[in-house]
């Protein structure tokens, strides 16, 4: 589990949480070769990012890149939140690296404590069950569905991105108060 405090200002101070969860299928579906799920929720807006990682080191380098896009958009990350788990790890030793350069200040939770990242469960939990409703909807027959997992997730992320919130009295997307 990881959080990120981020704002468009010094003034504005949100949070975002990012958590890494392994999609494990039923015994008589083979392995998925990609299969650990990273979601970054930004607290103050509810927008959330999934990606998809073949393994979870894989999570730094790219949590590095989307955080350099958002701070090229001037929205900073000011605080980092997270696990001890070897991957968030990793993520804090390249994110202070001469190649990103992040100034944030981490702070280390307990392990297994959902509580500290309520959004990204949500998320989890929200998101992969939409997903699984798309694929049912669409007629995907069973052993095709954990093939197109990735897709159905990523698309109702990109859904709940254009859902209208009322952030500090302005009525927008989530993506639109995002950026």
């Amino acid at each position: 589990m990881l959080g990120l405090h981020c704002g468009k200002s010094e003034a504005e101070k949100c949070s975002a949480v990012v958590d890494i969860s392994s999609i494990k299928p039923p015994k008589d579906v083979p392995a998925i070769p990609i299969a650990n799920w990273r979601i970054v929720v930004d607290e103050c807006r509810n927008f959330k990012v999934s990606h998809f990682f073949q393994r979870k080191d894989q999570m730094a380098e790219a949590t590095c890149e989307l955080l350099k896009q958002w701070r090229d958009k001037e929205i900073k990350t000011k605080f980092i939140r997270m696990d001890n788990a070897g991957e968030n790890k990793l993520l804090e030793q390249r994110g202070k690296s001469k190649d990103w350069q992040f100034d944030w200040v981490v702070e280390y939770t307990p392990r297994d404590t959902p509580q500290h990242n309520h959004m990204a469960e949500l998320g989890f939990a929200v998101l992969g069950n939409k997903g699984r409703a798309l694929l049912i909807r669409a007629n995907v027959p069973w052993k095709y569905r954990f093939h197109l997992y990735r897709e159905a997730f990523k698309t109702t992320t990109d859904l709940d991105g254009l859902v209208m919130v009322t952030v500090n009295g302005k009525r927008a997307t989530r993506f639109e108060h995002m950026f």
